[in-house]
């Protein structure tokens, strides 16, 4: 479902709140021609040495230096990279351009800088391909520079291209090869093309609305500076608190998930981000094996794995391909229809992953508490019926009493939220499994903004932020110490919700 919304403050603003400055440890875009200008390619470029670590707030793109697309766009071959892979990158501006590589994490400032490279040829930049079949439209730009990643530490990293004064934030995880016995942050690559409108279409509006969508999304095209950055509400606030708890980490995007599902074997746990809304089948699949071998889940957000989609190659790039439709969708009658999960062919709700089930956008409420006793909540102060404004929202999940809702489920904490016009419910759900894994489900969009501190554009307080950073380091440090299930069965409350809870669904 669509959720863009302003970031509404600062990054810096947000980095001061979470105490990282100081004291710290280690919108449409319309297509583009069919001419090419291209940029002349450097050689591979060499890594500044950097004995450790020093933090910096240069990562942080205040918005009168933000770039347009019309003065500078970049992306990156892959989402992601491991360390020692060459990193391409694509760039248009006009002239030479600084680029300059991230790594987020714990350190003052919030960021520190492993790479840099200046004047690096570049020129504009507008040869467009059309996929016909998916409306996708990708950048057929020649490479400007390829960047060497050795020595790069796992994580969640921006690459930043400067011009003219104005620069660009381009996402690029340095993913983990291996993930036994960590706790696996996973960035949401998959949604973010979703949502993205460069080139004139995502998958969810085109020039001519919903109905002239793409039925595909391409990998290989910049993010649109017209649209919101979706990482910085659901990703980045994850990432910094999974740092600062100390607990082992390692790092994937879904679409590296969906390539190897083997990649999480013998993980302490995953932890999905904010938004994560397109699941293509393999990495839903990995999850649930996962699971099923005794790795907790966590799924931080709402709305998660609504939406079935494939991942293919078509012209030279890869595409998100989500029809939206079984009608318009040309694979017929099979599980790799793109439809939502809940739908048939092959219906599987997400629910039977989750324990929460989608159910509505817009929402807005606090979160309230039914079961202080709840060992995540363990330090937060809560009592039954406490309030915490602005907990949920803007999209939200609950348990349904239906078919697939596992057992036992426990629900700690059922809000009552305006949902549009009407009112309707939202749940953190925790269940278990027979592995000893155990699951749990914020149920609300707002958890990782909550984790950024105090959101006055979202109703959310500093209460509201303190649970939702406590919870996730009690989380994060139960994870790691095994399969939750086994120290923490879940106290099965299905039969309150069948009992107390109305059926209907709103996102139906």
């Amino acid at each position: 479902m669509s959720s863009v919304a302003p970031r509404g403050r600062l990054l810096l603003a947000a980095v001061l709140a979470m105490g990282l400055v100081a004291g710290c440890g280690g919108g449409d875009q319309s297509s583009r021609s069919s001419s090419t200008s291209a940029a002349a390619a450097s050689p591979t470029s060499k890594q500044r040495p950097s004995p450790s670590p020093v933090g910096t707030t240069a990562w942080i793109v205040p918005p009168d230096a933000a770039a347009t697309d019309a003065e500078v766009e970049a992306f990156t071959a892959t989402t992601s990279v491991a360390a020692g892979e060459p990193l391409e990158l694509y760039v248009s501006a006009a002239g030479p351009v600084s680029v300059a590589a991230y790594r987020l994490g714990d350190y003052p400032g919030g960021g520190t800088e492993v790479y840099r490279a200046d004047r690096i040829p570049a020129a504009r930049q507008q040869a467009t391909v059309t996929d016909s079949a998916t409306r996708a439209v990708s950048a057929n730009w020649p490479k400007t520079s390829t960047v060497a990643t050795d020595g790069w530490t796992p994580g969640f990293y921006f690459v930043q291209v400067s011009a003219g004064g104005k620069k660009r934030n381009v996402p690029l995880l340095v993913r983990s090869t291996d993930t036994r016995g960590k706790i696996v942050l996973v960035a949401g690559d998959t949604t973010w093309q979703a949502y993205n409108t460069w080139g004139g279409r995502s998958l969810y509006k085109g020039p001519g609305g919903f109905e002239d969508r793409a039925y595909a999304a391409s990998f290989q095209r910049p993010y649109s500076a017209a649209d919101w950055d979706i990482w910085y509400d659901f990703d980045f606030p994850i990432v910094m608190a999974a740092e600062k708890s100390g607990v082992p980490l390692a790092y994937a995007a879904v679409s590296d998930i969906a390539d190897d599902p083997g990649l999480l074997e013998g993980a302490l746990g995953v932890v999905s981000n904010g938004h994560d809304e397109y699941w293509p089948i393999p990495y839903r699949d990995a999850l649930v094996k996962a699971r099923d071998a005794g790795t907790n889940l966590a799924f931080l957000g709402a709305n998660a794995g609504y939406w079935r989609v494939r991942l293919e190659d078509a012209a030279g790039a890869r595409l998100l391909v989500g029809y939206k439709s079984a009608v318009l969708d040309p694979v017929q009658d099979s599980r790799e229809t793109t439809v939502r999960w809940r739908d048939s062919p092959e219906a599987a709700g997400e629910n039977t992953v989750l324990g929460n089930f989608y159910d509505c956008y817009p929402s807005a409420g606090a979160m309230r508490i039914v079961t202080p006793g709840f060992f995540l909540f363990e330090g937060t102060g809560v009592a039954r019926g406490t309030e915490l404004p602005g907990l949920v929202g803007n999209e939200s999940d609950r348990v349904f009493a239906i078919p697939g809702t596992p057992r036992p489920i426990e629900v700690p904490a059922i809000s009552s939220v305006k949902c549009g016009d009407t009112t309707s419910y939202s749940t953190v759900a925790y269940y278990t499994v027979p592995s000893g894994a155990g699951v749990f489900a914020a149920g609300t969009m707002s958890w990782t903004r909550a984790l950024d501190g105090v959101r006055p554009d979202q109703g959310l307080t500093q209460a509201s932020s303190d649970f939702a950073q406590k919870v996730t380091a009690n989380l994060l440090t139960a994870m790691a110490a095994g399969p939750m299930g086994r120290n923490h069965p879940a106290i099965d409350d299905y039969d309150k919700v069948a009992a107390e809870l109305p059926t209907t669904n709103h996102a139906n």
